[in-house]
């Protein structure tokens, strides 16, 4: 028996009594207690012996120097990582700015050509001012190109421009559509059509001037579409009236084709239930309109913080992870959707855009016939009043207003489309500038005739002239001589007073005559958009937008407001009659009306002279 002596990474542990022939398996067995099989090694000198030749050594081969056994704790080696591979900015990309020890390029924009295209799957995005649809399109777009997160770099496609930093303002100025080439075997090519903020600090004019643009590129750019993203913030609790309006403009661009094709994307998510899905679904909300017709998931929650963060920032990998496999989803989603013909929708905003500008463009014709209507009225009272004076040839003079066209100037950046025939503004504010392309204005019908004009004038006789045409009342003097003139017929068989009222009945019935006509337009427009549309009356979310929009000015009182109110007056009344027209009743409740009281003040008159006639007082050469 010999005493041995014990060592453990260097330090004495315990002394060992043993025989010469006993095993360093058998050492290992009887310290079982003291060290692991996994981690520690029987050493000789510099070199470990390997577990399974063990039972082969003896003490006697072992030490054989020395009566020390050597123990040595070594740490089980880490698998190498794989070595990751990173990625270059393309060739064409523009170094915009270093940030957060990231580089961000602006990813070239080059439109596919028509094989690409034929490939390729197209989305658009539209959403609120300050929806975060800029980053979202951003972050997707380095989803598309397979960035990593080592990378260190970013792609950008939409950059802002510096009117875009102010609060309110929306990044984007025009419709613009980028053409990616991505990394993805199964998505090759994805064009984006990326919209302007609907609601920026520009007002309702300019939501109005996006339709018209996205209208055009429908009609230029796009045959058909794969997904709609509509853009909103998860942390909504309620549907303001401003967000309802948004939603009902959103889904009025589009025919009834492609419910399917739309997705809601949430944005700035916490990871829970977004707090607007139960917004999105209640009956309040006219998205719920469309909701049976998408398949699940209706509705991608993201957070895009960490996309163009750097690296080395606390939690960057986690939320960058998160972020990324939102846009995997998304992509599964876009492979499922099936691509729509935008033919029908190109046809639901040609429509809606007529129905509009046939209504606007009534207004002066409108206005006017109230005037008249004023006029009519006061001459019929007058030949009641003033029937003794006309039974003794008397003459009596009375005011009238009679409506003046004039003309107002516009701001530097307004078009509109004037008829240079008949003197009228057919379409404004109209979004085409030049005179060449008049044909593509709202009011143009398919065969090139303007359907709000009093002529019907052809496309090529409106021009964007730098005002518009108003009327406005001016006060003359008219006297009794001057109503037999227009009106007595000393051929006629009838009495003066019906000759009078029959002429004043027919000038008034002339004018409701166009107006009705104006009305089997709208109405024509109104059953179409109601067979073709995806949102039958978005004019219903508008309305109440509108009225605060009128209040909080009236209220504040902000420079220029004056101006701002009757805009949103004019825009009210055309929003009004679109309602109504959709539910079927009068725009022209007004003449209508008058129309019922001239037939019955005629009657009430031709009563009168019949009485007297019957009392002998019927001696009145006129009457």
């Amino acid at each position: 028996m010999k005493k041995y002596k014990i060592y453990l990474n260097e330090k004495f542990l315990r002394f060992y009594q043993s025989k010469e022939n006993t095993t360093l398996d058998d050492i290992r067995n009887t310290l079982s207690t003291s060290i692991s099989n996994k981690e520690q090694f029987i050493s000789n000198e510099n070199e470990e012996i390997p577990l399974d030749n063990e039972d082969q050594w003896t003490l006697r081969d072992y030490c054989h120097k020395n009566n020390k056994i050597n123990i040595k704790t070594i740490k089980a080696s880490e698998p190498e990582k794989p070595e990751i591979k990173l990625n270059k900015p393309i060739q064409g990309s523009i170094r915009l700015k270093t940030d957060n020890n990231l580089t961000i390029y602006q990813y070239p924009n080059d439109p596919f050509n028509d094989e690409e295209k034929s490939f390729s799957k197209t989305i658009m995005a539209v959403g609120e001012t300050g929806s975060g649809k800029t980053t979202l399109l951003n972050s997707f777009l380095n989803f598309l190109m397979g960035i990593k997160f080592e990378d260190k770099f970013r792609y950008k496609i939409i950059v802002e421009n510096e009117a875009s930093k102010n609060p309110g303002t929306s990044v984007t100025d025009t419709v613009n559509i980028y053409y990616i080439r991505t990394n993805l075997p199964d998505m090759k090519y994805v064009r984006i059509v990326d919209t302007p903020g609907f609601g920026d600090t520009r007002g309702i004019t300019y939501d109005k001037k996006i339709i018209d643009m996205i209208r055009e590129t429908f009609t230029k750019h796009c045959e058909t579409i794969n997904a709609i993203c509509f853009v909103a913030k998860s942390n909504e609790t309620r549907l303001t009236d401003f967000q309802k309006y948004i939603f009902a403009q959103v889904m009025a661009l589009f025919g009834k084709d492609v419910g399917e094709n739309f997705i809601a994307m949430l944005t700035f998510s916490d990871g829970q239930v977004p707090n607007i899905v139960e917004s999105l679904e209640s009956k309040e909300s006219i998205f719920s309109q469309i909701r049976d017709q998408i398949q699940d998931p209706w509705y991608l929650t993201f957070n895009n913080s960490a996309i163009f963060n750097g690296i080395e920032q606390k939690f960057s990998r986690t939320f960058w992870d998160l972020g990324m496999d939102s846009y995997l989803s998304f992509a599964r989603k876009l492979r499922m959707i099936p691509p729509k013909s935008l033919t029908l929708s190109r046809r639901v905003l040609e429509l809606r855009q007529k129905l509009e500008a046939t209504i606007i463009g009534l207004r002066p014709q409108i206005e006017r016939s109230l005037g008249i209507m004023e006029n009519i009225r006061k001459e019929i009272a007058f030949i009641k009043s003033n029937k003794d004076k006309i039974d003794q040839f008397k003459d009596f003079n009375y005011k009238f207003k009679e409506p003046k066209v004039t003309k107002k100037n516009l701001n530097q950046g307004q078009y509109t489309s004037n008829c240079i025939i008949c003197n009228n503004t057919c379409h404004f504010p109209c979004y085409i500038p030049e005179d060449s392309n008049k044909m593509r204005c709202s009011a143009m019908g398919n065969n090139g005739l303007c359907t709000v004009c009093k002529g019907k004038c052809k496309w090529d006789q409106h021009k964007n002239l730098n005002f518009i045409y108003e009327y406005e009342e001016v006060e003359k003097i008219k006297t009794s001589e001057d109503l037999r003139k227009k009106y007595v017929e000393s051929t006629s068989n009838l009495k003066q007073s019906e000759q009078i009222l029959k002429g004043l009945e027919d000038d008034f019935l002339n004018i409701l005559t166009e107006c009705y006509k104006n009305a089997e337009e709208i109405k024509k427009c109104v059953e179409k958009l109601k067979e073709d549309s995806l949102c039958k009356n978005p004019n219903e979310s508008f309305e109440e937008y509108i009225k605060n929009c009128i209040i909080n000015e009236e209220r504040d009182k902000k420079p220029g407001y004056i101006d701002r109110v009757k805009g949103y007056k004019m825009l009210k009344d055309t929003n009004d009659k679109i309602i109504k027209a959709f539910k079927g009743q009068s725009i022209f409740e007004d003449l209508d009306k008058f129309k019922a009281y001239i037939i019955k003040e005629k009657e009430e008159i031709l009563k009168m002279y019949e009485k007297e006639e019957k009392e002998g007082k019927g001696n009145c050469i006129i009457f």
